[in-house]
């Protein structure tokens, strides 16, 4: 993915239409899987996507530079997918795919049921420990980029992710 470096934050605050659809192309598909993450259904993300789209072009001028765009763009992307939730007082339900697999390979679906299973028990944990360990291990944010997209402090990023895989474990553990 493109760090903020490829854009011009001044045309962007300028509100050029052809730096933004840069912008767009290149955060798209990150921001979706940001909000999947937190609600957890598809068309819910694909419209909260757009939501986070044009909060960020109505928003950008407010833009500091005191993080890095990614982070300040992913901040807003959790903080509106977790203000969804609770507007709309849900709880995140795991959807299950109904992709059919042309691999019959035992080993792909094997991994294939951990990976569910794993998925399963992640929905089970709270809130916070889901999300710091989804930003963590599936979206490869650093424990700062987290902390700052959470508005949590890193000591306590590391708090929830040692707590979630601790959770995760157990959780896990008890199906044996």
């Amino acid at each position: 993915m493109k760090n903020s470096m490829d854009f011009n934050i001044k045309k962007l605050k300028e509100g050029s239409k052809d730096e933004f659809e840069k912008f767009y192309n290149c955060y798209v598909n990150r921001i979706y899987t940001i909000i999947y993450r937190v609600v957890y259904n598809e068309a819910d993300a694909e419209d909260l996507t757009l939501e986070v789209m044009m909060k960020v072009y109505d928003k950008i001028r407010t833009f500091r530079g005191d993080a890095k765009l990614s982070s300040w763009v992913y901040r807003i992307a959790y903080n509106h997918g977790i203000s969804f939730l609770r507007r709309n007082k849900r709880t995140v339900s795991l959807e299950v795919s109904d992709h059919s697999y042309e691999d019959k390979h035992i080993d792909y679906l094997e991994k294939k049921e951990v990976a569910y299973l794993v998925r399963s028990k992640l929905m089970e944990l709270p809130e916070k420990y889901r999300v710091a360990l989804t930003l963590f291990h599936f979206e490869d944010l650093t424990y700062k980029e987290i902390a700052y997209t959470m508005g949590i402090k890193m000591g306590t990023v590391k708090t929830y992710i040692h707590r979630g895989k601790e959770e995760l474990k157990t959780l896990i553990g008890q199906l044996s």
